[in-house]
């Protein structure tokens, strides 16, 4: 843990913040003066069409998330009959294996299909999982078809995660990145509140079939306005800024 304490990342870095050393030309250059400039910089590139169209995206597909999370256990407890051990054994084992594959191979299969398409590839089997349930709905005394769409669902959501994730930093301009991007993780945040806060008044007024095809509905529009997230333009008009 402390070998990286040795290591510089360019000649002239400071190895500890006490000891000698001297800014770079790049930093010098991206310096900010106040939270005027910060603020100026931050409204200049969070209003560019791509940065908005990111942004829109990343809070539906956060809504999602938060539905679908509020919507297992509840279903699975209250409707399927499981115990509550039931459920968080298998979340548990779900988000386990999830969380494995995506520091394995997540980087890798990104990298392999891009960001815009592993979104893509994810929403649409999140999706087309919950068509399925929703359609599966007389076999819900069985406990295969929730299994499988609770294991696929921790898999699927680490990889798109992983996927906005490495879009929201792409977009992100340098000069206000740690800002912009805090930005764009609080308006997850938001989705996830508001996909929990949905599905109290939805339950009341839908079946659960109903529930899983406005996952669907939802997933659609996400899938509709990713092919409009250009990093490559973004990045260009970054730097003409």
């Amino acid at each position: 843990m402390l070998l990286p304490l040795l290591a510089r990342e360019r000649q002239g870095e400071r190895l500890l913040p006490w000891t000698a050393g001297q800014a770079s030309d790049v930093s010098r250059s991206l310096q900010l003066e106040g939270w005027i400039d910060i603020g100026r910089s931050l409204l200049r590139v969070v209003l560019l069409p791509v940065s908005l169209i990111a942004t829109l995206v990343f809070f539906a597909y956060n809504l999602i998330r938060g539905f679908v999370d509020a919507l297992l256990p509840v279903l699975t407890v209250q409707e399927m009959g499981w115990t509550h051990t039931d459920f968080s054994e298998l979340s548990a084992t779900a988000g386990l294996v999830s969380g494995v594959l995506g520091m394995v191979a997540g980087g890798w299969l990104v990298e392999r299909l891009g960001r815009r398409r592993t979104i893509a590839a994810g929403v649409l089997l999140l999706g087309g999982g919950a068509a399925a349930m929703a359609l599966l709905a007389a076999a819900w005394s069985q406990r295969l078809p929730a299994q499988a769409f609770i294991s696929a669902y921790y898999i699927l959501d680490t990889l798109i995660s992983i996927s906005f994730l490495a879009t929201m930093m792409a977009i992100s301009w340098k000069r206000v990145a740690a800002t912009q991007f805090s930005l764009y993780m609080a308006v997850a945040n938001m989705g996830l509140s508001g996909g929990a806060a949905l599905f109290g008044p939805l339950q009341g007024l839908l079946s659960y079939p109903h529930l899983f095809y406005i996952v669907v509905a939802v997933g659609l529009f996400v899938l509709s306005l990713l092919r409009f997230i250009d990093v490559g333009a973004m990045l260009d008009r970054m730097e003409r800024l």
